[in-house]
């Protein structure tokens, strides 16, 4: 067969597979939240207006402009599996008096990507199993930065200044993160792996494991637990650097 022939033949075949995509993916569609949208209600069925924004339909979400709910509400409750949202840089923020930033605890599969939750009375992200937090800045909420179910990830995000905990997570891995000056300890865990992270001057240990095993390597811990053990409840993976030693 000739070079042309099966050059020919090659283009037949990629043409077929775009013609054999899911006629769903095809048709997804992006759906954008804003301060605006969230006042006006019907983001999903089932959305009221005002706050909480919920979404009750599997998709990809990201926002277009920052988000402002009043006192005493949630800002995003997530009903639907299998939800996308992409901050791209914009912020939810609590100004102190709104109640949980981000609340999807009975549904799984969600990412959260690229923003800041700030300044909840309670908790800034409070998910469910296998979710993915990445590339996000959770600070100064009243309670836990981020609370997580089981099978989830929690990677390159700024964990600071929280009342509570940083993070904690079951069966989860959290890896790249910077987590510091928060209320209790930096991460607390259920069977998790703990990797690469910076976590420094949280009020209790840098890391605890409440049970199972909890495994730690190549994190940079100092000026936890006011200066003492920086480690409960862990087992070495790799070397950290710890300042007292872990």
């Amino acid at each position: 067969m000739s070079l042309q022939h099966r050059n020919a033949l090659f283009l037949a075949a990629m043409f077929l597979l775009v013609l054999l995509q899911p006629a769903s993916a095809a048709q997804e569609v992006q759906i954008t939240l804003s301060q605006a949208k969230a006042i006006v209600g019907n983001v999903t069925p089932g959305d009221a207006p005002g706050f909480p924004i919920t979404l009750s339909q599997p998709g990809r979400y990201v926002l277009v402009s920052n988000l402002y709910p009043p006192a005493n509400t949630d800002g995003i409750v997530i009903t639907s599996y299998d939800v996308t949202i992409d901050f791209q840089g914009f912020r939810l923020q609590g100004s102190g008096t709104a109640r949980d930033g981000i609340v999807g605890f009975n549904v799984n599969t969600v990412a959260i990507q690229n923003g800041l939750v700030a300044f909840f009375k309670r908790n800034g992200i409070w998910g469910g199993a296998s979710w993915v937090i990445d590339n996000m800045r959770v600070s100064a909420n009243g309670g836990t930065g981020i609370l997580l179910s089981n099978m989830g990830r929690v990677q390159k995000s700024t964990v600071t200044i929280n009342g509570g905990l940083g993070i904690t997570c079951n069966s989860c891995l959290v890896t790249e993160n910077v987590i510091s000056n928060n209320g209790s300890s930096g991460v607390l865990a259920n069977t998790a792996t703990v990797l690469g992270n910076m976590i420094v001057q949280n009020k209790s240990f840098g890391v605890i494991g409440s049970n199972g095993v909890v495994g730690i390597g190549n994190n940079t811990m100092a000026s936890n637990n006011s200066g003492g053990a920086q480690v409960s409840g862990t087992t070495p993976l790799h070397a950290n650097a710890c300042v007292p030693a872990c």
